[in-house]
């Protein structure tokens, strides 16, 4: 049989815990580490697409899933998620079920035709709020074969269009306000500012313009929705 003694030499040495001193201080040359238990495998989270679904989910269960000290975090205006609360320092935390809001997002910053941008800004936005009508009106005067003539001021633009020995003059106004739907279809879409372009090849481009200060908006109605919907000892977090 082989010589195990350097072996089991080694491995004794490796479980010592020695210390010195240095100048006053203690020091260990062994890094003492926790070994964490093993975690329990959990079913996947379960996916939802709305908010009446999850707390709808949450409530016909509330039995079961309240014995875990469940809590809500709204995660992004797209995204809401329900927890159980940590029990020890080594665990994490359970996501338990979630609703999750996929918008059909407008393609801000994007040159559009007339005719593709009145599709989409009518399938994009809130009819009737801010300056949705305008908008409308304004890109449904202007035809690609039309001749114009475009002043700019940075704020408001012109444009005067010629059809035959007619001639017809539009202005947008810049910041229009408009509500687009990018949230839960539960609360109330945020406004936001935009600015809205026509380039000389009469292309319209709506660009974003309040630095995403509606998304903070859009936190405060889920969680106000999720308030109304839920037991009243239930935290929500935004």
């Amino acid at each position: 049989m082989g010589n195990f003694q350097p072996i089991i030499d080694a491995a004794q040495e490796a479980v010592k815990n020695e210390t010195f001193e240095f100048h006053g201080h203690h020091y260990t040359r062994r890094e003492l580490i926790r070994i964490p238990k093993p975690k329990p495998d959990y079913t996947p989270a379960l996916t939802l697409h709305s908010l009446a679904g999850l707390t709808q989910y949450f409530n016909d269960g509330l039995d079961a899933i309240g014995k875990l000290n469940p809590f809500f975090h709204v995660e992004s205006p797209t995204e809401v998620c329900v927890y159980a609360q940590t029990t020890g320092r080594e665990d994490s935390r359970q996501l338990l079920v979630k609703a999750v809001f996929a918008p059909a997002r407008f393609p801000t910053g994007k040159a559009l035709d007339p005719e593709t941008f009145n599709g989409l800004f009518q399938s994009s936005f809130v009819p009737g709020i801010g300056d949705y009508a305008d908008v409308l009106r304004y890109a449904a005067t202007i035809v690609k074969d039309d001749a114009v003539e475009i002043a700019d001021d940075s704020v408001s633009q012109s444009v005067t269009l010629k059809r035959g020995v007619r001639r017809t003059h539009e202005t947008i106004k810049n910041p229009v306000t408009l509500a687009p739907y990018r949230t839960f279809a539960e609360v109330a879409q945020p406004e936001s500012k935009h600015i809205l372009r026509v380039t000389a090849d009469l292309d319209f481009v709506l660009l974003e313009a309040d630095n995403h200060a509606w998304e903070n908006e859009a936190r405060a109605r889920i969680a106000e929705f999720l308030a109304g919907s839920l037991p009243s000892e239930i935290t929500i977090i935004v």
